[in-house]
């Protein structure tokens, strides 16, 4: 479904700075997460029992 949308001169510029803010969090996210994870995965090769480890933040199931 497509929608036409009228905007105004102002609209653009802020559609375009909501869309790079949402990106950098976006991007932000993504490495806070794989950076957990390697951090799990370092901790379960030191012999950590898992209660012992970084908490999981992934959606998915905890590594290990």
């Amino acid at each position: 479904m497509r929608v036409r949308l009228d905007v105004i001169d102002v609209q653009p510029g802020l559609w375009l700075s909501a869309a790079g803010t949402r990106r950098f969090a976006y991007n932000w996210a993504v490495a806070k997460i794989r950076a957990n994870a390697n951090q799990w995965a370092s901790e379960a090769g030191y012999g950590l029992e898992r209660a012992g480890r970084v908490r999981s933040s992934s959606c998915s199931p905890a590594p290990g």
